[in-house]
């Protein structure tokens, strides 16, 4: 063996003898060829994972959006209130948003064919309250029961209660 490889095995602190400098040589080159099988397993397996978290990201976007409509077309959110409605599911948890905002808590008109589209929504609480009064009235109710139907539909009676 010529004395160039000899000093590199010493210097790297292989053995100096041919037959078990060539059996090391060999050791190392298999444990080279196993760390680039498993370099590539390593990326696929990254790869997969990250397919795997923008599928559940898409999922998760989806699921959001499908509560959010729900809880719109059932009148426990207005849609201007979607955002603020998310982030208490995601505080609180569905149950503590469905205490604070309530099944059929916005009025919801629901549209056919046979219906004519509803007029823009009032401004606000009390204009919603008369403009379900309004409605239930020209239905042919009672005072006492369109005040509790717009009670029941809005949620509220709009009288505070102070102790």
């Amino acid at each position: 063996m010529s004395d160039l490889i000899v000093k590199l095995a010493e210097a790297t602190g292989l053995p100096t003898e041919a037959p078990e400098l060539l059996a090391e040589v060999r050791r190392l080159q298999d444990e080279a060829a196993k760390a680039v099988v498993l370099a590539d397993a390593l990326e696929t397996a990254t790869q997969e994972v990250e397919s795997l978290r923008t599928r559940a990201d898409v999922l998760e976007d989806r699921e959001k959006t499908r509560a959010l409509d729900e809880a719109c077309a059932i009148g426990r959110i207005a849609p201007t209130e979607r955002a603020d409605y998310w982030q208490i599911v995601g505080t609180l948890g569905e149950e503590g948003a469905h205490r604070i905002f309530a099944e059929g808590r916005v009025p919801v008109e629901r549209v056919s064919s046979d219906q004519a589209v509803a007029e823009v929504a009032p401004a606000d609480a009390a204009d919603a309250f008369v403009a379900l009064m309004d409605k239930a009235l020209a239905d042919g109710q009672s005072e006492n029961d369109a005040w509790a139907l717009a009670a029941q539909v809005a949620g509220s009676t709009l009288y505070i209660e102070e102790n």
